[in-house]
């Protein structure tokens, strides 16, 4: 996680974010929900993408296309707070229903 962190933190309109991994065998999907502060852009995939690039093992896995990855983002002025208390995590879903 904290790779993710350092990486998507860097771009100065990220507020927050959540990841989760579902797939299974050979291929694995990565669900990525970003907060923007201000609005999306034509760019802003490509750019959170290759920022994703920069972790090795999110690199490697793209390449040879066992990981898939779904961006989705929102638009908000503010953090929209998460319920709880719980640390920010990875949410594995792979084999659940």
């Amino acid at each position: 996680m904290a790779d993710f962190d350092e990486v998507l933190f860097s771009l100065p309109n990220v507020l927050d974010f959540q990841l989760i991994l579902t797939g299974g065998g050979q291929e694995h999907q990565l669900r990525l929900d970003v907060q923007l502060k201000g609005s999306v852009t034509l760019d802003t995939e490509s750019l959170v993408l290759k920022e994703l690039d920069k972790i090795p093992v999110v690199r490697v896995a793209r390449k040879n296309g066992s990981l898939k990855v779904f961006p989705h983002f929102v638009a908000s002025a503010e953090v929209i707070s998460q319920k709880g208390t719980a640390k920010r995590q990875i949410q594995d879903k792979r084999g659940s229903a």
